[in-house]
């Protein structure tokens, strides 16, 4: 059930109010409610990326046995074509003034959609908040020795409470969440350059060699899949920015905010690699803080209310998207009680667990990403006047619903994941994973392919004309499988 508010053909009954409840679910905004700044979307970018563990997987280079050059090469490259990637799809947002969840719609079904977000969505966001919420729970008892489980309840409470307030209040926290942590980090670097390693040279007999030329390719996939694991939240948090609003300026804002901080933060970790590359990241912090570690790992626990109050936020519209009968808030303090209950039972093993999770969902989101493009650029979702078809319930599976199954299903003798090594993987390690440039590329040329032909839905259900909304034969004549 999508919520519906007076508002959508009222005045503003929200605006930039921060302290009060969004009264908006998945529904299109209301141009009256529409407001913001271009480089709103940079702080939130830049805030959610703004963790150690990004710090972490910047240990993964130098465990692939890259030199310097390599491994700095691979996270720039990796980490520029994710930011571009969310750049471009957050102009969806503020053009059209919906949820990621429901432009999926557009490209895949109402139906075709709802294994992709159940996944990457929903699960992924709630993945990220899990382990974010351990790291804050863990932080908070080494810091003032307060019990786990309380540290944890306390916190999962604030970060529910944030994402029930809603878009403003993420990008308002994330916002002062930019400089304060932003400035924690810029401390731990400088603190931290006198014992990096500079000139470290490839090494064949790392854990995870594989090659030069495959362990770059895997090690810039690695950060293409770590970006692109908010596609599916990326227009969520531009949708409320007013429809005139550049979308260049929007691109730039939101590729700046993720690259430069991601880009940062792992080429850091690459050159600490030597010498904290097996530490957690409680222990990480203490080796780079010196004194300044407790009050940094005090002020990194309490800002996971704030990284997760994105999470939830996003996890919740992807929820809603699925077409779930429950109302936004509903869905809020659903996920977040999941989320703790989570933490709390796997809070031992959490990292090994989710990151295999969320591995795999790279795997599912390059080839999404690319049908999501292909829509919005080629298929002609860009236009406002078909906002309607979004919620058109007829509309059940598209095309690019095919295409995403197909291209997910050619990467995956590609794959180079923890639990299943495929074929052409295995037998050409040093070639390195390929999956997300296979997957992506097939994709394309299958959604190409079908572009013009009939709606799937329509094939696979018996409908008479009458029975066929006027969205759906705007869209069928624009492609011109309706006379």
């Amino acid at each position: 059930m999508e919520q519906q508010t007076d508002a959508l053909s009222g005045d503003a009954v929200y605006s930039d109010a921060v302290v009060k409840v969004e009264p908006y679910g998945i529904e299109p905004i209301p141009d009256s409610e529409r407001h913001g700044r271009p480089r709103d979307q940079f702080t939130v970018y830049f805030a959610i990326n703004l963790a150690l563990a990004t710090m972490v997987t910047g240990f993964f280079p130098v465990a692939a046995g890259l030199s310097i050059a390599q491994a700095v090469s691979s996270i720039v490259v990796g980490a520029a074509a994710g930011a571009i990637i969310l750049g471009i799809m957050s102009t969806m947002g503020s053009r059209l003034g919906v949820t990621q969840p429901v432009l999926a719609r557009g490209a895949m079904g109402v139906l075709g959609q709802i294994p992709l977000m159940a996944y990457a969505g929903v699960f992924g966001g709630m993945g990220w908040a899990t382990i974010n919420l351990v790291f804050g729970a863990e932080a908070l008892e080494d810091t003032v020795h307060l019990p786990f489980w309380i540290g944890a309840v306390a916190l999962a409470v604030g970060q529910g409470a944030v994402a029930v307030f809603g878009y403003n209040m993420v990008h308002l926290l994330n916002r002062i969440c930019t400089f304060v942590i932003g400035a924690v980090f810029v401390v731990l670097t400088v603190m931290a350059l006198g014992k990096a390693d500079f000139s470290f040279a490839a090494n064949p007999d790392a854990p995870a060699y594989i090659g030069g030329w495959g362990g770059w390719i895997t090690s810039a996939g690695v950060f293409l899949a770590l970006l692109i694991g908010f596609s599916p939240f990326s227009a969520d948090y531009s949708r409320y920015l007013p429809v005139r609003t550049s979308p260049t300026k929007v691109a730039c804002f939101t590729g700046l905010g993720n690259f430069l901080v991601v880009a940062w933060l792992a080429c850091l970790g690459a050159l600490l690699a030597s010498f904290a590359g097996a530490d957690t990241e409680i222990q990480a912090v203490r080796h780079l803080g010196g004194g300044f570690a407790l009050t940094a790992l005090l002020l990194l626990g309490l800002s996971t209310v704030a990284l997760n109050g994105f999470n939830m936020y996003g996890s919740s519209m992807s929820l809603l998207g699925l077409g779930v009968p429950m109302r936004r808030v509903t869905a809020v303090v659903t996920l977040t009680v999941l989320t703790l209950a989570i933490g709390l039972w796997l809070k031992n093993d959490l990292f090994g667990i989710f990151y295999d999770f969320l591995v795999l969902a790279g795997y599912v989101l390059a080839p999404y990403v690319v049908v999501t493009l292909l829509d919005y650029y080629v298929g002609g979702r860009s236009k406002i006047d078909r906002v309607g078809e979004l919620f058109d319930e007829s509309r059940r599976l598209e095309f690019g619903f095919t295409a995403w199954v197909v291209g997910v299903a050619a990467s995956v003798p590609f794959w180079m994941w923890k639990h299943y090594v495929g074929p052409v993987a295995s037998a050409h390690q040093a070639w390195g994973d390929l999956s997300y440039y296979v997957g992506g590329a097939v994709t394309a040329v299958v959604w190409v392919a079908l572009w013009r032909a009939p709606t799937l839905a329509r094939l696979l259900t018996v409908r008479s004309a009458t029975t066929v909304s006027q969205p759906m034969l705007a869209a069928e004549r624009e492609r011109g499988t309706v006379a």
